[in-house]
């Protein structure tokens, strides 16, 4: 059950970093104080917190729980409160959480997804916006809530997943041939939205992206492809071909 307490969180970056007004240096007090008194609250009260302060529990196995590894700077909007923007963020695809990090605060802390509408993440000069799906929106319903990246979204919608878990170091066999490390292994897919109001499952290729869009649109993002003499293979293809469709 979400509390009023859920929303006292408030967060906002490190003015020494963005360069923000007196105004901005008081909210970064009030977001260092209230993480650390819910990461204090996290660590006594049963863990019913919506955020802890977060420890290092990867160091040492290979690979990252993160959709991205390194930290973004993004935005975070809260479900019935406000938006907070220029904060460090990374994404917890293993446990779908939301990590958080003051500029000048060398702590994590985690936040938990049930009180965020959406987040953005920028990384390598793009932004990318994660937007959380009820599980029974997929053609085959997932077994949970969770956030996609969006991938399109237009008249015709494109989302992108990414799931993790940790695969455990095997010392079986004579001659100990399974690997000898703890390694996340990454999974991806792409779901397109139906006329139907259904998510369904694509691979980057055209055929399968035809099956899942109107039937009006579909010669029209062939001819795309064939009028270019392309291939679909990358996402900035796909995004080129539906922008052309929905755009004629």
């Amino acid at each position: 059950m979400i509390t009023k307490g859920l929303f006292l969180l408030i967060i906002f970056t490190s003015a020494t970093i963005f360069g923000h007004t007196q105004e901005s240096i008081k909210n970064e007090i009030d977001l260092f104080d209230n993480l650390n008194q819910i990461g204090n609250a996290g660590n006594s009260a049963e863990n019913m917190t919506p955020g802890f302060a977060y420890d290092n529990r990867y160091e040492g196995i290979k690979g990252s729980p993160y959709w991205f590894e390194d930290w973004g700077v993004g935005k975070v909007d809260f479900i019935g409160f406000k938006s907070y923007e220029n904060v460090l963020i990374k994404y917890d695809v293993v446990n779908q959480k939301v990590v958080l990090k003051l500029g000048t605060d060398s702590l994590e802390y985690i936040v938990e997804p049930e009180i965020i509408e959406r987040f953005y993440s920028t990384h390598l000069g793009t932004e990318n916006r994660f937007v959380k799906f009820d599980k029974f929106l997929f053609e085959k319903p997932k077994d949970k809530n969770k956030f996609y990246r969006v991938v399109h979204n237009g008249e015709i919608t494109v989302i992108h997943e990414v799931t993790k878990y940790l695969k455990k170091a095997d010392f079986q066999g004579a001659y100990a041939a399974g690997e000898t490390y703890d390694e996340f292994i990454k999974k991806e897919a792409y779901f397109i939205l139906l006329p139907n109001g259904k998510f369904k499952e694509i691979i980057l290729k055209e055929n399968s992206v035809a099956k899942g869009l109107p039937a009006s649109k579909t010669k029209l993002f062939k001819a795309y492809f064939e009028e270019n003499n392309i291939k679909l293979k990358t996402e900035q293809s796909l995004r080129l071909a539906l922008d052309y469709v929905e755009n004629h």
